[in-house]
C-alpha cells in the first residue's frame, strides 16, 4: 500500500495530511451498459437482413410496376395515327368542313322509331337555309355504341320523297347509343370526298 502526502495546501484549505492514506478505486461500467440485462428472445436484426428486406421490397414494386405496364400496353398500345403530320391535315380539313357547314345553315332533322321487333328505322329530313327540301343528296346513318365499336350499325338512306331521307337497321338492341348523320360532298378538286353535313348526337332506344 502506497503513502499518499498532501503538502503546500493554500491557506483556508483542509491542513496537509501526512501518513498512509487509504484510498479506494472503482471501476465504472460504461453508460450504455449500466442498469441493463441481456436481451433474452427474438432476433436480431442484423445488416444482412435489412439488405434482404430492402431488395425484396423494391423487386414487389418493380414486379407490379412491370405488370401494370404490361396491362396498358396490351390494351391500348397509345397510337392512334400512323403519322402526326396526317393527323395534322386532317384536323385542318374537319376544321373548314365545319365551317363551311356553318354556312350552310342546313336544318336537319333525325327521328328513330322501332320498326318491327328489332329493328329502327332511321328517318332524316332536311331543309336549306330558307327552309326549302334539300334534294338529291346523299345521306348515311350509323348507330355506335358509346365505349366499344363492336356491333356498329350504318347504312345509306334513300330519298323516299323531297328532303325526307329514310333507311331501316336490322336488329338494334335496347340501349345507350351514338347517331351520326353524314351528307357526303365533293371538294373543289373533285376527287376528295368530303362532307357536306355531320352530327353526332347520343340517343337512348327503348323496346
Amino acid at each position: 500500500m502506497r503513502a499518499y502526502h498532501m503538502h503546500n495546501a493554500p491557506k483556508g484549505d483542509a491542513p496537509s495530511m501526512s501518513g498512509p492514506t487509504r484510498t479506494a478505486f472503482r471501476r465504472e461500467l460504461p453508460h450504455a451498459t449500466r442498469g441493463m440485462a441481456p436481451a433474452r428472445g427474438g432476433r436480431r436484426l442484423t445488416g444482412r437482413g435489412i439488405f434482404f428486406l430492402t431488395t425484396g421490397f423494391f423487386a414487389i414494386v418493380f414486379a407490379v410496376n412491370a405488370a401494370m405496364l404490361t396491362l396498358a400496353l396490351g390494351t391500348f398500345p397509345g397510337v392512334e395515327v400512323e403519322s402526326s403530320y396526317r393527323a395534322g391535315l386532317l384536323f385542318n380539313d374537319a376544321v373548314a368542313a365545319a365551317e363551311a357547314q356553318a354556312a350552310r345553315r342546313w336544318q336537319i332533322d333525325a327521328t328513330l322509331t322501332r320498326h318491327g321487333a328489332n329493328d329502327v328505322k332511321v328517318r332524316v329530313a332536311a331543309r336549306d337555309a330558307a327552309g326549302a327540301p334539300l334534294t338529291g343528296h346523299a345521306f348515311a346513318v350509323a348507330l355506335k355504341r358509346p365505349a366499344s365499336d363492336a356491333g356498329d350499325r350504318r347504312a345509306v338512306l334513300r330519298e323516299e320523297e323531297r328532303g325526307a331521307y329514310a333507311a331501316v337497321l336490322r336488329d338494334v338492341p335496347v340501349g345507350q347509343w351514338i347517331l351520326e348523320v353524314e351528307a357526303a360532298g365533293l371538294a373543289h378538286d373533285g376527287e376528295n370526298a368530303t362532307r357536306a353535313f355531320f352530327s353526332r348526337n347520343r340517343v337512348f332506344l327503348s323496346e
